[in-house]
């Protein structure tokens, strides 16, 4: 067989790392292979897949060499390069571009120039290969997580790549969902005679598949070849690796044999039959009971829907849970799990029904990434600490014995965003279990987590009580940050501010979110100073000079003589066109919308301003969203609503709690969205009341004195006005 890639001594350090994450990869894969990555969580697997593919390839310091077909990776073109190597990600979010399902099987065809017979005749082929008929012409918004993956993966093998690599595809997969995607790639393997490249931890079902294994631990390559051999090389070594191999392997270990190791079930069962002609086998021992105490958690005849019209999601639901106990709550993907921890934990209400908790609770939410809030995970555990009043000797014993627990001692001086998903379970269970629960509630725990550690988590829960003895942000456990991005952040007494980036529909968003103590820290700024000034600056020049912690572009009075311009309570425009929707933002810094001409005379917008004691007001528009629905008009004078452009908007998520929002051209952005797309986008992610700021060129998000996104053609643009962001404490202004 031919070869397809080979690496040379390969090695890998990421920025400002003393620690290689790759050290001297030497391997090989051949044609019509089919490949399992393996190894614990944090040992470089994705860091060495998106090393064979340079546009996904991290920035950092290599040695060595990637070669493709005998040609080094750096020197083929991007096109080539598209055609030839497949690559799934994780999540079908990151990587779904267009609204229908036909067009996105399409879509990679479309880029690469190919005729329109051979597009339809290859997207028919595929849609018979992977059964998608019957969804052919949906909304990719209408299919399941593991619909959208399986399109993911039918939109990359329309372009009949010579090799599919795939990154734990299945890590959002519901156990059964999972299993059937496996069995494709399988088919894939066999059918198509693709060669296949894949890391995952589900080896209970990728194994049997694979033609050959390969093992990191460390950014090393620890053992590769066929997965009998691999196995027999973990256990020979008794790496702690060999917990992940399939079930038939694992009993075949046992026991003292010279027979190969098995891996598929039926080989285990063949195993077991020629050992049971010469062993008798031994009657189970009795199951392990465990003590129980009194009940800890009781919920009787819990009712819960999302919205006044939509179904139910959890109906009737009765549940006891007793001290001592450990109960799994099960079920696939959509069926209620995650809603259903929500209403026993507190953070949801049911409409019918009552919960009971006895003792104290800690929730290990789904994305670990919720419940870091500091630079490192030093600090962020210590902050578990804070309001306490737990001494320190006693602080510092827990601490210790919980870092150990956790494997955490390495990690400390990290940032908690830096950590792989693995590691950041591991740091986010630390700091739950600092706070001594009584009563631990926990949303799919092991997701992102090697076998080893699963096993040892069953035991932390166990051990947890003997061992330690003593407003809902937009940015969610489910937010899908782009790859190659982390979350930044500002937190003081008075103000909490997020910053990050999510890829939708193909174009790059980036958030701000803020939450103000005071109503007076949301305010606005006019460059020169004043209203009417001919001085235009930057929104960094802007947000710079008055101390800003995080700051946008707002409506660019200055280029355009329309609507209604308020500060200060003083009127300083009319919209005696009746052309423009008004944002009012009051003492108490709520958002309120006036649609255009419903306010024109002097008298009326006096009137409005003293009535509803507005501060400042921003005249742009449309209104994009009103008590949760979607309002964009048909046409509307500015902003060139049904054209294909940046976009910006400034949205209010509750009291004193807003988020400003771009979605700009940065590089690899293939989608910018009409502005019905972006209100809709924005009401899908839960803002109840959104209003359009200036887009294109113009929209811009600060932070830290830095502009935070990719503003269009690399420049920013020299405008009249910021709304921004500020701190209560002048001593401590940034």
């Amino acid at each position: 067989m031919s070869e397809l890639f080979h690496l040379s001594g390969f090695g890998f350090t990421y920025p400002q790392q003393r620690t290689p994450a790759l050290t001297d990869v030497e391997l090989t894969i051949r044609s019509g292979e089919f490949w399992v990555l393996c190894g614990p969580s944090g040992c470089g697997k994705s860091t060495l897949l998106r090393q064979l593919k340079t546009v996904l390839a991290p920035h950092g310091v290599t040695e060595g060499e990637v070669y493709f077909q005998g040609t080094p990776l750096r020197e083929i073109p991007l096109r080539q390069q598209a055609a030839d190597i497949g690559f799934v990600l994780q999540s079908p979010e990151q990587q779904v571009v267009t609204d229908k399902v036909w067009h996105e099987l399409a879509f990679g065809l479309e880029s690469l120039g190919c005729d329109t017979p051979s597009i339809r005749r290859r997207v028919a082929e595929m849609a018979s290969f992977f059964g998608i008929q019957d969804w052919f012409h949906k909304s990719v918004e209408q299919l399941s997580g593991g619909q959208k993956q399986l399109l993911s993966l039918a939109s990359v093998m329309v372009m009949q790549p010579k090799v599919l690599i795939l990154d734990e595809p299945t890590s959002q997969l519901d156990p059964i969902a999972a299993a059937d995607f496996l069995q494709t790639l399988g088919r894939i393997n066999r059918e198509l005679g693709t060669t296949i490249l894949l890391t995952e931890h589900r080896l209970e079902e990728a194994l049997p598949l694979a033609t050959h294994a390969a093992v990191l631990d460390g950014g090393r390559l620890l053992c590769t070849g066929s997965p009998v051999e691999v196995g027999r090389a973990l256990r020979s070594r008794g790496h702690e690796m060999f917990l992940a191999m399939p079930a038939a392997m694992r009993i075949w270990a046992s026991v003292a044999s010279d027979d190969p190791a098995p891996v598929t079930v039926r080989e285990g069962r063949d195993f077991l039959h020629r050992w049971r002609a010469d062993h008798p086998l031994l009657p189970l021992p009795p199951e392990e009971t465990h003590r129980r105490g009194g009940p800890v958690l009781t919920a009787e005849g819990l009712w819960f829907r999302y919205e006044p019209e939509a179904p139910d999601v959890v109906k009737g639901l009765d549940l006891t849970v007793y001290q001592g106990e450990l109960l799994a709550l099960l079920g696939g993907n959509g069926a209620g799990k995650t809603t259903t921890l929500h209403l026993l934990s507190g953070a949801l209400t049911p409409y019918r029904g009552a919960v009971r908790r006895v003792g104290r609770m800690g929730v290990l939410p789904q994305d670990p990434r919720a419940l870091f809030v500091k630079k490192t995970v030093r600090e962020d555990l210590y902050e578990a600490f804070d309001g306490q009043g737990i001494p320190a000797d006693l602080r510092e014993k827990r601490m210790e014995q919980a870092v150990a627990l956790c494997r955490l001692t390495a990690l400390l001086d990290r940032h908690p965003y830096d950590l792989s998903g693995g590691e950041q379970q591991r740091a986010a269970l630390c700091k739950v279990l600092l706070l001594d629960p009584e009563l631990l509630l926990l949303d799919e725990p092991t997701k992102g987590l090697d076998a080893e550690f699963k096993q040892e988590l069953a035991a932390i829960l166990q051990k947890a009580e003997a061992l330690l003895d003593g407003d809902t942000t937009l940015l969610s456990p489910d937010t899908e940050l782009k790859e190659g991005t982390t979350v930044r952040y500002y937190l003081d007494d008075t103000i909490l501010v997020l910053n990050w980036k999510q890829v939708i529909d193909g174009g790059v968003y980036t958030f701000s979110e803020a939450k103000v103590a005071h109503a007076s820290q949301f305010r606005r700024f006019f460059s020169g100073g004043a209203y009417g000034s001919a001085a235009l600056c930057t929104a960094t020049e802007m947000a710079t000079s008055v101390n800003a912690v995080a700051a946008s572009s707002a409506d660019y009075y200055a280029y355009r003589p329309y609507g209604i311009c308020v500060n200060n309570g003083v009127i300083y425009r009319l919209d005696e066109d009746k052309i423009l929707d008004t944002s009012f933002i009051d003492e108490e810094g709520d958002l309120l919308f006036v649609p255009r001409g419903e306010l024109v005379t002097q008298e009326e917008v006096e009137q409005y301003v003293k009535e509803h004691h507005v501060r400042f007001s921003l005249a742009f528009g449309p209104i994009l969203i009103q008590d949760g629905q979607e309002c964009v008009p048909i046409a509307y004078i500015v902003g060139e609503i049904s054209k294909y452009l940046s976009r910006a908007a400034l949205g209010q998520l509750g009291t004193r709690h807003y988020v400003t929002v771009s979605v700009n051209m940065e590089p690899y952005a293939v989608n910018m969205p009409t502005l019905r797309q972006f209100a809709t986008r924005l009401q899908e992610l839960g803002i109840p009341k959104a209003y359009s700021l200036d887009g294109g060129q113009t929209a811009t998000i600060v932070m830290d004195n830095t502009l935070i996104n990719s503003v269009d053609y690399g420049d920013q643009r020299n405008i009249s006005d910021i709304i921004y962001f500020a701190t209560a404490l002048p001593e401590v202004e940034k």
